[in-house]
């Protein structure tokens, strides 16, 4: 069985009581990658949770950006939204999306629950398709094969 060494479990403890705050981003649009979608129940209705990593040059390179879509009748404007930005219907498996790169504009709210209730965190905006610009300057990063 795996156990932490006395100094670790002190810095877990510390990091755990922090809520393992990070200062959130600025407001802005920030160049992401889809890592994963999960399906949840909702206490109202079923939501996905998309689960995005910002890839740009910079302190904020590999920082999570969770955003949650209803399925509910009344939000699904907002599901044909995030398909739209990456460019597929939106009968389109999510697995498909896995590894491609949107823009994702950053705000900010007061969290209402959880452990960062009454703290200001990252909220997702607005997702939107990368222009011709910053997709010819991600193609400009990517190592030649």
């Amino acid at each position: 069985m795996p156990k932490m060494n006395k100094q670790l479990a002190g810095q877990a403890t510390e990091a755990a009581d922090s809520g393992g705050s990070f200062e959130p981003m600025p407001d802005g649009r920030y160049i992401c990658t889809l890592v994963e979608v999960e399906a949840r129940e909702g206490a109202k209705a079923p939501y996905w949770n998309w689960q995005y990593e910002v890839n740009e040059q910079g302190e904020y390179c590999g920082r999570k950006l969770f955003d949650n879509t209803s399925l509910s009748e009344k939000a699904l404007w907002r599901l044909g939204q995030v398909f739209a930005a990456f460019g597929v219907p939106a009968d389109t498996d999510t697995n498909e999306l896995i590894g491609l790169e949107v823009a994702i504009i950053v705000g900010h709210e007061t969290a209402q629950a959880g452990k960062r209730a009454g703290q200001l965190v990252n909220i997702v905006s607005r997702i939107e398709a990368l222009t011709d610009e910053e997709r010819d300057y991600q193609a400009d990063l990517a190592p030649e094969i």
